[in-house]
């Protein structure tokens, strides 16, 4: 099929070349003509495994073109919206973005006879698909509205393993009340093996919201039973948790043996979650709750758990270094987790920002971040490392943020005679401490030890 894309961001960008990789036509487009120039090239301007090797592939292959002119994809069947909802201060979403690209897209599907559909991608609340974009794309023509069908289309991308969801998803949701958009994406999705939820486009709205904020309720609830374990002598949340896992309904048989259910590995402690989508969807869900009327305690208090939980490693570290004031510390990871670059919402970040506040003079190293990204840290009190050795070398201290492999190497450095005295907070649970090594260790969710 011919498939445009509206938007070549991250989500953008891993649904095009994933159609492109499944064997359809796809054209990109994107207003930003530099990031045009790098995609042309093959270059993809953040961290994602796979996406770059795709994109190259399909390239050369004919699957791909990208371009910056909507007026390329007035001939496609399938046409996907995939542009930003960034959210506002009180945690509703910014639609302008869609709402332009939306009308910018009403003159191109005028140029051509072709019937389509038009699937919006982005992140939206519940209604956003029927109320805004349906009315401009349909409301003034009546030619319009009968050759062009609308739905909505949900992405479950997780960073780090985005191209490898988007090729072999667990379920593909489809919100639409159109006969015309359910045949021809039926055709669209033919080379996925996941079966397709047919639903109305505010439920499929909805659901994206309801599974990312699960997913931080999970990791919060994880948090506080953290907090509850490091107040209880010999007590462990990982043991804790480990138990919780082994419970027969977060499995299921597979051969002699069972399968756990992947949800688990968001009912594990750490530093709190991060990125572009768990924090604004679960504001963004609040705010849209709070506009039809209904509270919402259960969800403001996963939000006031997570911005808490930054907060507890800062007050660990200062005790373990009686203050922090002119205290070297390093931070281990900046990028919100392991395996990707992406700064948003960074819990380490967030951590950088308070150790400053207590006037401690920070190093920062993350083997994916470029140092560029981290431009507005450059102060007399910052240093940012270009080695996970550089940024430990003087630190009475350092902060695991992130789950990146590397900073399982860590022991090694703790068991030389040199660093004994210099505390380690593991705010992500990668290392396994015992013996002599424990004394000035602290991880999140343990009990210490009478030492």
């Amino acid at each position: 099929m011919k498939v445009g894309i509206i938007g070549c961001g991250y989500v953008g960008l891993v649904t095009g070349v994933g159609f492109a990789l499944k064997g359809h036509k796809v054209t990109s487009v994107e207003i930003d003509k530099s990031r045009v120039g790098q995609l042309t090239k093959g270059i993809v301007p953040f961290h994602e495994p796979g996406v770059q090797k795709g994109l190259k592939s399909v390239l050369k292959q004919g699957n791909i073109r990208i371009s910056s002119s909507m007026d390329d994809i007035a001939d496609c069947e399938v046409i996907l919206i995939c542009v930003q909802t960034p959210p506002q201060p009180d945690g509703v979403i910014n639609l302008q973005i869609l709402e332009s690209a939306t009308r910018n897209l009403v003159s191109v599907l005028e140029q051509s006879p072709r019937l389509r559909t038009v699937v919006v991608r982005s992140t939206v609340i519940p209604g956003t698909t029927d109320k805004l974009v349906a009315p401009i794309l349909q409301g003034n023509s009546s030619a319009l509205a009968k050759k062009t069908a609308i739905a909505f289309n949900p992405e479950f991308l997780r960073e780090g393993s985005a191209l490898q969801d988007f090729l072999n998803p667990d379920r593909i949701v489809i919100g639409t009340k159109s006969g015309m958009a359910k045949k021809m994406l039926k055709k669209l999705f033919l080379p996925f093996k996941a079966s397709i939820v047919w639903t109305t486009p505010s439920t499929a709205e909805l659901a994206k919201y309801a599974s990312n904020t699960l997913l931080a309720t999970l990791i919060s609830f994880s948090n506080e039973i953290a907090r509850v374990c490091e107040r209880t002598p010999d007590t462990d949340v990982e043991d804790v948790l480990g138990v919780v896992h082994r419970d027969r309904r977060f499995s299921f048989p597979e051969g002699k043996g069972s399968l756990t259910a992947g949800i688990l590995s968001y009912l594990k402690a750490g530093c709190g979650f991060g990125g572009s989508c768990l924090p604004k969807d679960l504001s963004a869900l609040i705010a849209y709750a709070r506009s039809v009327d209904q509270e919402t305690p259960l969800l403001q208090a996963v939000a006031t758990v997570n911005v808490g939980q930054s907060l507890r490693i800062i007050d660990m570290v200062s005790k373990a270094l009686g203050g922090l004031e002119k205290r070297k510390v390093a931070v281990l990871g900046v990028a919100f987790k392991g395996g990707t670059d992406d700064l948003r919402e960074s819990p380490g970040l967030r951590i950088v920002d308070a150790l400053l506040s207590k006037q401690a003079q920070v190093f920062i190293y993350d083997p994916l971040v470029k140092p560029v990204a981290l431009e507005g840290y450059k102060n007399k009190r910052v240093t940012i490392a270009s080695k996970l050795m550089e940024a430990l070398q003087y630190a009475d201290a350092c902060i695991v943020t992130s789950n990146s492999p590397e900073f399982k190497t860590l022991r090694r450095w703790m068991k030389q005679e040199k660093n004994n005295h210099k505390v380690i907070i593991d705010g992500r649970r990668i290392l396994k401490v015992s013996g002599d090594l424990e004394s000035n260790y602290y991880a999140i969710g343990r009990a210490r030890k009478p030492v």
